[in-house]
């Protein structure tokens, strides 16, 4: 089982082939890679006046990062297949590293969101305001709404990511997780700076209290769907590369399940979370 390595972007170029070997250092080069190439993708559109430029930018970003993750996931392949690194811990390094993918997107896309200011962000980013229902409230006027509604709706943006992993796998799974990083960031960054005039804060101040407020619930959340993306993306390429009565397709099947199911759990505290830890929160700032 492998994974290619293409460079189909200019972008992709730049990438450096090793990342560093601490993990620290790893997460930072990863983070600031995702929040380089959002802030382009998304610079390139809005200044040449496409009409949907939010949604192309979407587009930009997941084809930039989808060499990298193919990176990651070759890197994942050599560590347990050819190094007999433990799988849970293989997979553990690779779900931190796109982890850090998502949070550079989701950085990216607040500081567009507080640079282009709230009337550009609905002209340009309309859709993400309308995925999320967005009226004319503040983030401490927001409803998060009850336990079984927050987990329904997660549960259904779980499985769509996971059809989409299994389907188009590296880029498909950047996609989606561009997808809602990018709803996140804006839609979050849009409330907060509503809510800093009242709370006589300045918008930037207002914007990162909210983001560390809110942080737990997102991560957790965030780190549910690359369960979900990693999980699938490996059955898919499992059961495509490996007959089925391979005893490494069942290794690939069990540990697809087992990212599955950990993407479950994380889903349940994420959705607990955000009903009574989020709104504590927000209701100290």
């Amino acid at each position: 089982m492998t994974f290619s390595d293409p460079k189909r972007t200019l972008l992709g170029v730049f990438l450096p082939i090793e990342l560093s070997e601490r993990p620290g250092r790893r997460l930072f080069q990863l983070g600031i890679e995702a929040l380089s190439f959002t802030l382009v993708s998304t610079y390139l559109p809005v200044t040449l006046g496409f009409e949907e430029a939010g949604l192309v930018s979407l587009f930009l970003i997941a084809a930039a990062l989808s060499d990298r993750l193919s990176l990651l996931l070759e890197e994942n392949r050599r560590d347990i297949w050819e190094r007999r690194v433990r799988g849970w811990r293989a997979n553990r390094g690779t779900a931190g590293g796109i982890l850090a993918l998502l949070c550079g997107v989701f950085a990216g896309y607040a500081i567009v969101a507080y640079l282009l200011g709230e009337s550009r962000v609905a002209g340009l980013f309309g859709f993400a305001l309308r995925a999320a229902a967005l009226g004319g409230e503040t983030l401490l006027e927001r409803d998060f709404g009850t336990f079984s509604a927050i987990l329904a709706h997660n549960a259904g943006v779980f499985v769509v990511i996971a059809c989409l992993s299994f389907v188009y796998r590296a880029y498909g799974a950047m996609l989606a997780l561009t997808w809602n990083a990018s709803i996140w960031a804006l839609v979050i960054t849009t409330l907060a700076l509503r809510g800093g005039p009242s709370a006589e804060l300045p918008g930037f101040v207002s914007v990162f209290l909210a983001m560390a407020a809110l942080a737990p619930h997102l991560v957790l959340e965030g780190l549910a769907y690359v369960a979900a993306s990693l999980a699938f993306l490996f059955a898919s390429k499992g059961m495509t590369t490996y007959s089925g009565r391979d005893p490494r397709l069942r290794r690939v099947l069990v540990a697809s399940t087992l990212l599955t199911l950990a993407g479950c759990v994380a889903l349940l505290l994420a959705a607990a979370i955000e009903v009574y830890l989020a709104p504590f929160a927000l209701s100290l700032l």
